[in-house]
């Protein structure tokens, strides 16, 4: 279900982004948790447009952007689902207007092993502790919980789809509905950045 698209953006384009975003305000802030900034990609003079569109329409056909952010991440996030139904009961603007692909991608603007997303085959509109109790689990999966410690021992019983280890300009793709979280990168670094987007 996740994929990787590796180096799908030329480290001159993540300079720019960098750039680009450094001289931006944040628009959203979740104290001691996320800086958030605005992220334009249905506007087709918007630097996200520029670089990212050719690569989606490579990689998708027509699509259409249906909300994201560019994201400093100051903790690390626990288990979630970013579906468009969860999105909408929490009042997030969105563009689309037909729900067709219902993807997430994130572009990692940050590189090394010590980043990582874990995205498991699990799927549903809400996070774990929103949904009912009929979550099929096994019995160990093989994570250390330690490099999940933020987390709930849940993240040690789950499916796991791919465990991803970051390289900026990469692409992980996968089921906006797929359970997600990030692994305790706090250990080696303060924060990290990423684009993120939601495709209708």
């Amino acid at each position: 279900m996740a994929q990787v698209i590796p180096n799908a953006i030329t480290p001159v384009q993540i300079q720019e982004l960098r750039d680009y975003y450094d001289t931006k305000q944040v628009d959203a802030h979740t104290p001691n948790f996320s800086n958030n900034k605005n992220l334009e990609y249905h506007i087709e003079d918007d630097i996200s447009y520029r670089i990212f569109n050719p690569v989606f329409t490579s990689l998708l056909g027509e699509h259409e952007f249906d909300t994201g952010a560019y994201k400093e991440s100051l903790q690390p996030y626990g288990i979630h689902t970013d579906s468009r139904v969860k999105h909408e009961q929490i009042g997030v603007m969105l563009f689309g207007d037909t729900v067709k692909h219902n993807l997430l991608i994130l572009c990692p603007l940050d590189s090394g092993k010590e980043n990582k997303t874990l995205v498991f085959k699990h799927t549903s509109d809400f996070n774990p502790h929103e949904s009912d109790e009929t979550t099929t689990t096994i019995n160990n999966n093989g994570l250390l919980f330690e490099d999940y410690s933020h987390c709930d021992e849940l993240v040690t019983q789950l499916e796991i789809d791919i465990e991803y280890s970051w390289n900026a300009g990469d692409l992980l793709v996968c089921n906006r509905d797929q359970w997600h979280c990030s692994n305790y990168f706090k250990v080696n670094n303060d924060t990290k950045n990423f684009l993120i987007f939601f495709i209708a």
